[in-house]
């Protein structure tokens, strides 16, 4: 494959010694799967990640990549409206995978690039790890109903497991 047929590319981002290579769109339910702690490490590698061998060309088709370093054109951004404004922080990157994924543009990771990301030190320094995560949750929450158009039923179970983990949080916080 041609990096002109890429409309996003992004390198390999190394954060803390963990190489990010791009990763799958999230259906409601695998986030369901994530909120409980036990099934986290499980169906992160199973329905989240790419496997190793997937990795085998230069430039690799993935549906969302890291968004500390990407490049696409200008039109592209304005074909699928820019970022969702609703949104800081977390998912951001979900958000414009599924865009651009539903627009038919094509996203890549360049395995020949690699950047090291020193990833939320300014944010560590000047928001609290709860609230982190409370954002983080309800940008998860945002992104399966206005996104992934999650039904009755999947937002029931991701309001259930949202709260419970964000309880999980406030109590291993305090």
């Amino acid at each position: 494959q041609d990096l002109n047929e890429c409309d996003v590319v992004a390198p390999v981002v190394n954060e803390h010694g963990i190489l990010n290579k791009g990763w799958k769109i999230p259906t409601p339910m695998v986030d369901v799967m994530l909120n409980i702690p036990i099934l986290y490490k499980t169906f992160q590698k199973k329905f989240l990640y790419y496997k190793d061998d997937y990795y085998n060309s230069k430039l690799v088709n993935v549906e969302v990549v890291s968004g500390c370093f990407f490049l696409t054109k200008l039109s592209v951004m304005r074909e699928i409206n820019y970022f969702d404004e609703k949104v800081f922080l977390y998912y951001e990157e979900n958000i414009l995978g599924k865009k651009i994924k539903d627009s038919g543009y094509r996203t890549c990771i360049d395995t020949r690039i690699n950047i090291i990301h020193n990833h939320s030190i300014t944010i560590d320094k000047n928001i609290k790890r709860y609230n982190k995560y409370k954002i983080l949750k309800q940008s998860e929450y945002y992104f399966q109903k206005n996104y992934n158009h999650a039904n009755i039923i999947e937002k029931f179970f991701l309001r259930l497991t949202i709260g419970i983990s964000t309880l999980m949080q406030w109590l291993r916080d305090r």
